[in-house]
């Protein structure tokens, strides 16, 4: 922070800005009114203790809950969760309807309610499939249309199975003729498949992928396709032409390997992960692949294209649910430990595919959530470098709760959330159970997934902002200092009225006014004029 500041303070009715006699440029925040600048002092006058407190403007008091489909089931539920361009929010899973099980979506508005444009209800149950069948991800293409990936069973095997929708909730007929693209690994020897996840490229092409049984061995699979539905051709093209558009690869070559998460990098590079037994290392590893675009091993990934973190890189990282891409190109994995209970775990990879000796300890970072069994399936990041994982844990009596764990950027726990970088949710007295986690443009953290009903239940929880910040740069959030500071500057405190008093360790880097500017606006929800 400059050594001497002049902040000109925001106050009613108009917008008006700080300064710095340094490099560091104007800041101009235009006031959002005075409810808002109350809420944020009070945020700020408790921000050595930060909270996630639900978001009353979400559902019910921060909370969306639903029952879909007639029976009650504990695997039925929401799997998947995407945000629409326009704020409204998409779940997508399992439930009961005309066969055993159907693809089910419910589609929320911004302020988490039922969307009545979609499907006239809000709520869709698609029987796609003769036998059962069942989503397990979503995404939302640009134009709108929402695909669905999980598994078809017309017969008794299921087979990877994608459906695409019409913003307005109807089979999209454009697809493949049906609606439906089912996928038979048949070239591979694969007697059944699943899609784990599914995601959009920047052309519109749609990549599923997920798991196939080989033999008795289960391996990562993927497939990919055009916008009619059609299986693209030019993925995997060296295969033959019955393989062709589709990959099935053993990660490791001692058993089987479990894909359960994927995402395109900005490079149109495939990254899957999960969760593979290991040759070096007993028991369950965590395990990554990456593909070139045209769908074959990318060998600047860890030399070969494949990962299977050993012991020595991560004791007890056993399996990978999430993978999230930074901005650096470094991927975080997220999941569980191979421990007795079990822990979060998220590991660092460089961009090359190597452990990030940077991030936690060597490379991984391991906490206990709740009080007994805990997994990760969900990671994502804050505008601030500050990394979210999202999952299930074991707290209390009510059985399963949403739980989250917050890390620093450098894969330390960031004990400024609640003093243990922890936060649990009982949703329900029953079993709930967190499958995605996304941040929204605001800031605000969206958990979705399913809690324990009657029937086949859809839930969303949604948390309202966090303006934590460490400005004196000590290690450590207090309401003596940083709070302090972030209070004079939104009550419009200038020059040395803005630090007076406050006693700055020595050692301490501190935050420059640009990064307090983009704290406001990107945690905070303070707009930015122009």
């Amino acid at each position: 922070m400059p050594r001497e500041t002049r902040v000109v303070g925001f106050g009613a009715g108009n917008a008006k800005s700080w300064q710095t006699n340094t490099s560091g440029g104007t800041v101009v925040v235009r006031r959002l009114g005075l409810v808002t600048l109350a809420a944020y002092v009070l945020c700020a006058a408790h921000i050595h203790a930060d909270t996630l407190s639900r978001d009353a403007t979400f559902g019910s008091n921060g909370v969306f809950k639903t029952e879909i489909g007639p029976h009650t089931d504990s695997f039925k539920g929401a799997y998947g969760m995407a945000l629409q361009a326009d704020g409204k929010v998409v779940l997508a899973g399992v439930c009961n309807g005309a066969a055993e099980s159907d693809f089910c979506l419910v589609r929320l508005t911004a302020a988490g309610q039922f969307d009545t444009t979609f499907n006239g209800t809000g709520s869709v149950i698609s029987p796609v499939a003769a036998v059962g069948a069942y989503g397990r991800a979503v995404a939302v293409q640009a134009d709108g249309k929402i695909v669905v990936a999980g598994a078809c069973a017309d017969v008794e095997f299921d087979q990877l199975c994608v459906v695409r929708y019409t913003a307005a909730g109807a089979l999209d007929t454009s697809f493949n003729s049906t609606g439906r693209a089912v996928t038979t690994f048949a070239s591979s020897g694969a007697e059944t498949s699943v899609a784990n996840a599914v995601a959009i490229q920047s052309d519109q092409k749609i990549v599923a992928g997920g798991v196939c049984n080989v033999g008795g061995s289960l391996m990562f699979c993927i497939a990919r396709y055009n916008s009619d539905g059609s299986l693209d051709q030019s993925f995997n093209a060296s295969a033959p032409p019955d393989g062709r558009g589709m990959r099935v690869t053993a990660v490791s070559t001692t058993g089987s390997s479990t894909a359960n998460a994927i995402l395109v990098q900005p490079d149109q590079k495939i990254v899957q992960v999960g969760a593979c037994n290991s040759a070096t290392s007993p028991g369950i590893r965590m395990c990554a692949l990456r593909l070139n675009p045209d769908g074959s091993l990318d060998s600047t990934f860890n030399g070969s294209g494949l990962l299977v973190v050993a012991s020595g890189d991560c004791s007890v990282c056993s399996e990978a649910r999430a993978v999230y891409i930074q901005a650096d190109g470094r991927l975080l994995l997220a999941g569980a430990s191979s421990e007795v209970p079990s822990r979060f775990v998220a590991l660092r990879l460089t961009a090359s595919g190597g452990v990030d000796s940077t991030f936690g300890s060597g490379g991984a970072a391991a906490a206990t959530v709740g009080i007994g069994f805990a997994t990760a399936f969900a990671v994502t990041q804050q505008v601030d470098g500050r990394i979210v994982l999202a999952g299930t844990c074991v707290d209390g009596t009510t059985g399963n709760d949403f739980c989250v764990l917050r890390l620093k950027a450098d894969g330390s726990i960031d004990l400024s959330l609640g003093g243990t970088g922890r936060h649990v949710t009982a949703v329900t007295t029953g079993a709930d159970n967190v499958r995605a986690a996304l941040i929204q443009p605001d800031g605000k953290l969206l958990l979705g997934g399913y809690c324990s009903l009657e029937g086949a239940t859809f839930c969303a929880v949604r948390y309202g902002l966090s303006c934590t910040m460490d400005v004196d740069g000590d290690g450590s959030v207090l309401s003596t200092s940083d709070a302090l500071i972030l209070t004079r500057v939104s009550l419009g405190m200038t020059g040395n009225a803005v630090i007076n008093g406050i006693n700055f360790p020595a050692a301490a880097t501190r935050r420059t006014w640009t990064a307090i500017r983009d704290h406001l606006a990107n945690t905070c929800g303070m707009a930015l004029a122009p």
